[in-house]
């Protein structure tokens, strides 16, 4: 029996057929500041048999100087995804290596599994540092239990005076289906038993630090017919907010899209969903915006909405979605929508992930990472007029951009949030948080966009559904770190903190890809609390 252990930095991904380097070491270290949750690796591999049967322990993690322990280790098997192709448009040595491959990303709990002979087993291994704990070096051992024998590891932790804040300045939204939430658990939408589960689902966004959820109006907000005119019941609505409140995710209220495109990606005009009054009932139309009857509903429904946000003391931190992506063919139809929006809600602020500099009535620019490299003199100077800068991903751009795809290196994906702080920009979007696609989400990575194209591996979720919940991915824990960076940098000196950051991001398409690298950039970032 050859049974082998040896540690492999988080932020590398770790294949069935990766072996030991010449030098391999079982001892997994650590760097993390207080109140964040930080990421080791062991990788474990049998050559003679297969492996039936795989527990993973901790022993306490004693203070080297003296003291009380560090507890909070958890353990999670890292599981292999098919992605037929690569990112197009990508060099080399910005994929993590050529497809068709089994790449690592699903977070598996412990339980029963498989590990073929000769296969090599990440496994992922988390450590939470209270905000309290005391500055210094913790040490504990690390035994793993297997069928065909037991190996011995070490964990390290060293905890540095930084401290991650409660509070959570950057902006962050996946887009959630609320649909698949239903249609993976085998739940009917908003019977009780959804409801628990959206309870489990905000507690996992939550927990990687999102703070603003998309909100769909449409499906909330109850309308019907009273006497002609349309009348409003924002029961169901006042419960999914204060949800997401309770669980710790509101942070921000995002008002889910009032329309789309009237057809094609260039499309020339958009359109929206309207309820008309008719008879004893209601109509559903869409209508093209600007229209007399698309402005005929917003006159009826966006006032009441924004009495509604106000009554509820939501106002202030609720802002509006009106039609996805804006291009320079259809930015007149949008601009109308956007005059209506400001017309009969003048309140509300205004959010667009958009692609078109003459979008009027915009009050957060949200455009894709490239667009905004290309576009920054331009999208400063709505910053200096008094606008919102985000930044999205989708499944662009590629090339030297950073991204998380899943044939990405994984540095790739924390440093998004380094590029929010270098850049100045005060949050990120990204549309696919659970658009799992097919029966068999760890199957189809790369699911069918548009005829003869596929979505890149992992554009379209970042976690994959468990039992009774969602299970997280390696790319979902490091856009967490990041996130935590992120809070981390705007604690220092400005000067100091763009210096630090400036290392690892050198132009906002070129970042620095070497783990080692990073982890020594980071460590300076942690030291310079001391």
């Amino acid at each position: 029996m050859s049974l082998q252990v040896w540690s492999v930095d988080a932020l590398t991904k770790v294949f069935p057929d990766d072996g030991p380097p010449g030098d391999a070491t079982s001892v997994v270290r650590i760097d993390a500041a207080r109140n964040e949750t930080e990421a080791g690796q062991l990788a474990l591999k049998c050559d003679s048999h297969h492996l039936m049967s795989v527990v993973v322990t901790f022993g306490p993690l004693q203070p080297v100087a003296g003291g009380f322990p560090l507890a909070g280790a958890q353990a999670r098997f890292v599981g292999h995804v098919p992605v037929r192709e690569n990112t197009t448009n990508t060099p080399a040595e910005h994929l993590v290596r050529p497809a068709p491959a089994m790449f690592p990303d699903p977070l598996f709990p412990q339980g029963h599994i498989r590990v073929r002979k000769g296969e090599c087993l990440p496994i992922w291994i988390d450590v939470t540092v209270p905000k309290d704990t005391p500055p210094g070096e913790y040490v504990g051992p690390i035994h793993v239990a297997t069928d065909q024998g037991d190996a011995e590891a070490e964990l390290r932790v060293t905890v540095y005076p930084a401290t991650v804040p409660d509070e959570r300045t950057l902006k962050v939204t996946n887009w959630v289906s609320w649909a698949n939430i239903a249609r993976f658990h085998s739940v009917k939408m908003w019977s009780e038993a959804y409801w628990d589960l959206l309870a489990v689902y905000a507690r996992n966004l939550a927990a990687h630090r999102q703070n603003v959820v998309i909100t769909p109006i449409f499906e909330l907000i109850d309308m019907r017919n009273e006497g002609g005119r349309l009348a409003l019941d924002f029961a169901r609505f006042g419960r999914f907010v204060e949800l997401f409140m309770r669980e710790g995710v509101i942070g921000c209220i995002e008002g889910g899209h009032l329309g789309g495109r009237a057809g094609g990606w260039e499309a020339t005009e958009f359109e929206i969903s309207t309820w008309q009054p008719e008879g004893h009932g209601l109509v559903h139309k869409q209508a093209l915006a600007g229209s007399l009857e698309a402005n005929a509903f917003l006159a009826d429904f966006l006032p009441a909405l924004e009495a509604h946000l106000v009554t509820r003391g939501w106002a202030d931190r609720y802002f509006q979605h009106l039609a996805d992506e804006p291009i320079p063919c259809n930015v007149e139809s949008w601009n109308k929508l956007s005059a209506a929006v400001k017309r009969y809600a003048p309140r509300l602020r205004t959010i667009e992930a958009n692609m078109c500099h003459e979008a009027q009535n915009l009050d957060i620019w949200v455009p894709q990472l490239g667009d905004w490299h290309t576009g920054n003199d331009f999208y400063r100077s709505r910053v200096a007029a008094g606008d919102e800068l985000w930044f999205y991903t989708c499944l662009a751009p590629t090339g030297t951009y950073a991204n998380r795809f899943i044939d990405y290196h994984l540095v790739k994906t924390r440093l998004l949030h380094w590029l929010n702080f270098h850049y100045e920009s005060t949050g990120f979007l990204h549309w696919g948080y659970n658009y799992w696609a097919g029966d068999v989400p760890f199957v189809d990575v790369e699911p069918v966009h548009s005829p003869n194209f596929c979505l890149p591996a992992g554009d379209n979720c970042i976690v994959y559904p468990g039992s009774g919940g969602p299970l997280d991915s390696i790319r979902f824990e490091a856009l967490r770190d990041g996130i935590e960076d992120y809070e981390l940098l705007r604690l220092l000196e400005p000067e100091q903190a763009h210096r630090i950051a400036a290392r690892v991001i050198r132009a906002m398409d070129d970042c620095d890809l070497d783990p080692a690298a990073f982890r020594a950039t980071r460590r300076e970032l942690l030291a310079a609390f001391a």
